[in-house]
């Protein structure tokens, strides 16, 4: 607007002047020369002021471009000094039976399969990964009365034909993995992933044997397990054995009635 303003002013301007300056006997706008030369002055001040105006907005806009200058210039030192920030979280999951983690995902940290004595009413129902670092609070060293416990996990699992080396009796490791993607889901019975989901490891379903009135939840053992060094010995404290389907309520087809069940973990 004021430019617009601006340029009119000039036109103006610069017609009542050479209407003058030409000294002929013209009238503007049926105005005598008296009120041309009026108007010229009133003109000129107008022009004084936008002139006056159309600085100020310069000024404005020189000051903006200087501010979008520096921003621009600290995004680009912010993305050459800081790491680029990932708006997609990720999740989390166990890998049991392995010290590692799959190449495309984050090692959380690594440690002991463990979970109750199979032979205890009490006690956590569920496994749980033990890191191998830990750190501790208050404690009181010595077995104590009236307290959970918590026992490393071995396997009472044939190797043949389910595994290609002999596992029974090892003491499995575990390891907590972080994928780039926001969903990671263990699927029981699968040994490959749904559509659209990323395979993060597979294996056999494993949980305690039926012989026992005290359970603990079923997970998937990577189908190529590692061993702690602590060796083949049989402790009989936290046992995995191997998952398999009895027909009945489950439907069979397309269940095998004593099958055992694979496992896979997938994302997306």
């Amino acid at each position: 607007m004021v430019v617009l303003k601006y340029r009119n002013y000039m036109i103006l301007l610069l017609l009542v002047t050479h209407t003058i300056a030409s000294g002929k006997e013209k009238r503007l706008l049926l105005h005598s020369e008296a009120d041309m030369a009026t108007e010229l002055i009133r003109l000129r001040s107008e022009l004084a002021n936008v002139t006056q105006q159309l600085g100020a907005v310069v000024s404005k806009y020189a000051n903006v471009s200087q501010q979008l200058d520096n921003a621009l210039a600290d995004i680009k030192y912010l993305k050459s000094t800081q790491p680029i920030i990932d708006l997609h979280q990720g999740s989390v999951y166990i890998r049991w039976g392995k010290k590692s983690c799959p190449n495309t995902t984050e090692m959380v940290y690594h440690g002991y399969t463990a979970g109750k004595h199979y032979k205890h009413k009490g006690s956590g129902a569920n496994n749980i990964c033990l890191p191998s670092d830990p750190t501790w609070l208050n404690y009181v060293d010595g077995i104590q009365n009236l307290r959970a416990s918590v026992y490393g996990t071995e396997t009472d699992i044939p190797s043949s034909p389910f595994f290609k080396y002999a596992i029974n009796q090892q003491d499995m490791p575990c390891a907590v993995c972080r994928s780039d993607k926001s969903t990671t889901l263990m699927i029981p019975a699968r040994k490959n992933c749904y559509p659209g989901w990323t395979l993060e490891y597979n294996g056999y379903l494993v949980g305690a044997s039926t012989t026992l009135y005290f359970a603990y939840e079923y997970v998937c053992l990577d189908k190529e397990p590692d061993f702690l060094d602590h060796g083949a010995s049989n402790d009989d404290q936290h046992v995995f054995h191997l998952v398999e389907g009895h027909c009945g309520s489950l439907p069979c087809p397309p269940y095998v009635n004593g099958r055992e069940l694979a496992c896979v973990v997938c994302s997306k």
